[in-house]
């Protein structure tokens, strides 16, 4: 068996690191089940690199334990009988997916974290494990320039790479990061229910969120490939200053079609006011809303549907790649909840092939006796979580 397959575990690291939590005194551990059912040598650690970085602000560098994976050959695979689901690894986790797969402004499970992993990517930066820190990502930003005004105010330069598309072949440009910017720190993310995002940190974000100034004076476009962001000396130093720039490209075209990005000079603002109503419509809509069905995503997979409490993935030919240029080979996917209890009967009759974060002690006791009576089916591997 190719020792590649584990790899794929990391496609999920990242969002156990996002909901670090102990049960009952023992630190959480994650098996992870998989079956060889598609291609060897899955790339899926590039997936999950950067998800993990993502989650290490919060937590801090620190020493991490052990987790599991368990794969089983190829000769148990068997398909579902759903077209729909035919040649896709099939993944289950314990918490149930509610559809949030654009942000968290409007609440999301731990699973769901995972399918905005799948879909939403480039960020400025990543986390380097080697280094211990955050740096920019190689294959979005081509260079960054930090320079210190008279006052303390620090302002980024960050140039981008020319060939990063969203899945639809829509160009990504230094104006799709500002709309990120601007989009989630509206006020009009509350008038849809939602609780828009805390920027103080970038020069005049505060007047921008209350609507007291019209434009973002922290964010200029300086030209497509582009822009800079002030830092206020009020939020500096910091450790972990570059966390902050872990900011991916939305697509204005999808969540406020025909709005612009504008910049005369004093910050970046749009062409028209966002307003509750539209991101009801082009967001929180159940049928064709971005956040359940977004059809220009920046990340490694494109969604296809999301019935019966499981989502269905394939490949984003357009995708880049990680930081270190590295795409997955997995053509397909499904992803959805299920009970530790089922998660075990699925696994054995080849209905699953992957499991994701189990916590519960019995359920982790029982995969472990699964491995050891079938050494020459499964293989165990361990990884720091």
């Amino acid at each position: 068996m190719n020792l590649r397959w584990a790899c794929l575990i990391c496609m999920f690291r990242w969002a156990s690191a996002l909901n670090k939590e102990e049960m009952n005194g023992m630190t959480k551990r994650i098996i992870s089940l998989l079956m060889c059912l598609m291609l060897g040598a899955a790339i899926f650690s590039p997936i999950l690199t950067a998800g993990a970085e993502t989650a290490t602000t919060v937590t801090g560098v620190t020493e991490e334990p052990e987790a599991a994976t368990v794969t089983e050959t190829p000769e148990t695979a068997e398909d579902s009988g759903d077209a729909f689901d035919m040649q896709r690894l099939h993944v289950a986790n314990p918490t149930p997916l509610t559809g949030h797969f654009f942000t968290s402004m409007w609440g999301s499970s731990t699973s769901d974290l995972d399918v905005q992993e799948l879909l939403h990517r480039y960020k400025l930066v990543v986390y380097d494990n080697e280094l211990g820190q955050y740096r920019m990502n190689h294959l979005v930003v081509t260079g960054a320039v930090m320079q210190d005004d008279e006052e303390g105010n620090r302002t980024y330069y960050i140039s981008l790479y020319d060939d990063l598309d969203y899945s639809d072949g829509t160009h990504i440009t230094a104006k799709d990061y500002a709309f990120t910017l601007l989009l989630t720190m509206d006020q009009a993310v509350a008038e849809a229910g939602g609780t828009p995002l805390q920027e103080d940190w970038i020069m005049g974000a505060e007047e921008y969120a209350a609507r007291t100034e019209k434009v973002l004076r922290g964010v200029h476009i300086i030209n497509d490939y582009l822009f800079s962001v002030t830092v206020r000396k009020e939020y500096l130093p910091y450790f972990y200053e570059l966390s902050r720039f872990r900011i991916s490209p939305y697509p204005i075209h999808e969540i406020a079609p025909g709005y612009e990005v504008l910049d005369d000079g004093e910050g970046v603002y749009l062409s028209r006011r966002l307003t509750g109503e539209l991101l009801r419509r082009t967001i929180l809509d159940s049928y064709s809303g971005y956040m359940t069905s977004p059809k220009a995503v920046s990340g490694p997979y494109t969604i296809d549907g999301y019935r019966n409490g499981k989502a269905y993935f394939t490949l984003n030919p357009r995708y880049k790649g990680n930081q270190k240029g590295e795409t997955p080979s997995i053509p397909a996917l499904v992803y959805g909840g299920e009970e530790p209890e089922e998660m075990i009967r699925k696994f054995e009759t080849g209905e699953l092939g992957l499991l994701n974060k189990v916590t519960k002690k019995e359920t982790i006791l029982s995969l472990m006796e699964i491995v050891r009576e079938n050494s020459e089916k499964y293989n165990l591997t361990t990884y720091p979580e």
